[in-house]
């Protein structure tokens, strides 16, 4: 559900920080990444609830897409092009 409400959030800043000539092809590339990378977790987490009988444990499987999306922040981060962004709408840099 938060990946979904976030989406629109990493399609901006996709179309932001690449270059004009590329933003179709860079916004499609992660929008089938994201969907390529969606799809084994909906057989992944039912049979691992079925194996076990716990969600909790199902969950966890999907901590690794979660991790590497943080790590994607806090590299971008360090993006001159990001930060030049931020700076030019008056918005924090870290």
């Amino acid at each position: 559900m938060f990946a979904v409400a976030e989406s629109a959030q990493y399609s901006a800043m996709t179309s932001e920080v690449v270059d004009i000539s590329m933003v179709g092809t860079a916004v499609t590339l992660q929008f089938a990444i994201g969907f390529l990378l969606t799809m084994p977790g909906m057989w992944i987490v039912p049979s691992i609830v079925n194996a076990t009988g716990y969600w909790s444990i199902a969950w966890c499987t999907l901590t690794p897409g979660t991790v590497t999306a943080a790590i994607a922040m806090i590299m971008m981060r360090k993006n001159e092009t990001a930060i030049r962004i931020a700076k030019e709408r008056g918005r924090p840099v870290m």
